[in-house]
């Protein structure tokens, strides 16, 4: 079977590559979905960009055996804090 999938992508956003499109759609794969709404939740005055790299750095630092929970994101959500007061 073949699909046509359009995606409006933001300015900068790379496209998706066939193997991110399949794991995304295989029964094979799993994954856990964080967005900047759930970082801002925890922490309203940051900024969208502050969010991202909360999500980014916690998705570089990835530890499968604690995973990604509100813990974790606090934990980073303090870091930008701090490199936010330092500047």
């Amino acid at each position: 079977m073949k699909v046509m999938i359009e995606i409006d992508l933001p300015d900068g956003q790379a496209i998706p590559t066939e193997s991110d499109i399949k794991r995304l759609t295989s029964p094979d794969w799993i994954c856990d979905w964080w967005h900047i709404d759930d970082v801002q939740s925890l922490q309203e005055d940051l900024t969208d960009d502050e969010c991202r790299e909360v999500l980014k750095t916690i998705e570089h630092v990835f530890d499968a055996t604690v995973g990604i929970n509100w813990d974790v994101i606090s934990y980073y959500i303090d870091q930008v804090i701090e490199e936010r007061e330092e500047a």
